[in-house]
């Protein structure tokens, strides 16, 4: 799942970034790809959300294809951000690590190095880290743990703008863009490269990490799925949130 928010901040802006009433994510598609060890995970529905006008766009998710075309969509010119990336040549160390609570810090590294390089070998600058972004990303994966549940929006309303917000990011910005992909999978579906291959191959989830507006980064990732699994099944979820101020 991903979203996308921008605004200028002005005197008579309203204080909250909350989505308008009536938006609500759409089921999610489930991504399967069992092997030796069962594997299941999810990504969401696709919305923009534009705090000037608040008129919400949305786009249903499509299973992302294992083989795509040239250019995505195929009937779409090739552009840096639609055609896919040359041969990977920087390693991440720990790509194909399932999150534990003793390696946490390292996926979370792992997971911004290869954002980063799917960014870099297109010519865009590489996202810092940001130490607030990090802190919402994580309290939100570990709410979503916790309650059972798959969405942008917490239980107790709050987007993830407001979310944002109340770490202070926005703190004497004239003007913002926020971004926040989610993910959660189990067994080898689970690790840093399985997560980052399936935001890739979703449109709007490659348009985040593509953005060329965005500047800092925080990944919050935590051992554990929203949904039921198997007793013993490894899982982890995933949130990153961008961010850019001015």
């Amino acid at each position: 799942m991903n979203r996308t928010l921008t605004g200028v901040i002005v005197p008579d802006a309203p204080a909250g970034i909350a989505a308008p009433d009536g938006l609500a994510p759409a089921p999610p598609a489930v991504l399967l790809a069992h092997r030796t060890v069962p594997a299941s995970g999810a990504l969401g529905s696709q919305e923009t959300l534009r705090q000037y006008p608040p008129t919400p766009q949305r786009v249903t998710l499509r299973s992302w294809p294992r083989s795509a075309s040239p250019c995505w969509p195929p009937s779409s010119p090739c552009s840096p951000s639609r055609c896919p990336a040359p041969r990977r040549q920087t390693a991440c160390p720990g790509a194909d690590d399932v999150p534990t609570a003793d390696n946490l810090p390292a996926v979370r590294a792992t997971t911004r190095c290869l954002v980063n390089r799917e960014r870099t070998q297109r010519g865009l600058r590489a996202l810092k880290g940001s130490r607030r972004l990090r802190f919402s990303a994580t309290l939100h994966s570990q709410d979503m743990v916790d309650h059972r549940y798959f969405a942008h929006d917490s239980q107790d309303g709050s987007s993830f703008g407001e979310r944002i917000r109340a770490t202070g990011y926005l703190a004497r910005a004239r003007g913002y863009q926020l971004g926040e992909n989610i993910a959660w999978g189990t067994g080898e579906l689970a690790t840093p490269a399985q997560i980052v291959d399936a935001w890739m191959h979703s449109p709007g989830h490659r348009r985040n990490i593509l953005n060329r507006r965005f500047r800092q980064i925080g990944m919050g990732i935590v051992p554990g799925a929203p949904d039921p699994i198997a007793d013993g099944l490894p899982a982890a979820t995933y949130t990153t949130d961008f961010g850019a101020r001015k």
